[in-house]
């Protein structure tokens, strides 16, 4: 039975880290979700669990909160290659 299915703000705060960076999990490392419709995109929070575990790329889980945050590296891997909009 799946657990209860979260949209992609309430994934990342659980997490611990922004929209944006689920958004490149879910992109550039495969993070499972649930589409609905064209833009409607939950996330099964068991599922996310399993994959967390078996990828074991690092994150560490707060016990105090309960929450995974990604260390500096991983996210600097996942926003790799980004390019800004800065002028020169």
């Amino acid at each position: 039975m799946a657990e209860r299915l979260l949209n992609t703000a309430e994934l990342a705060d659980y997490l611990g880290v922004t929209a944006e960076t689920v958004r490149n999990y879910r992109e550039s490392l495969g993070l499972p979700c649930l589409r609905i419709g064209r833009a409607v995109i939950r996330y099964d929070l068991g599922e996310v669990r399993r994959w967390l575990a078996e990828r074991n790329r690092g994150l560490v889980l707060h016990l105090d909160t309960g929450s995974l945050v990604a260390p500096p590296e991983l996210i600097e891997a996942m926003t790799a290659g980004k390019q800004t909009n800065r002028k020169e």
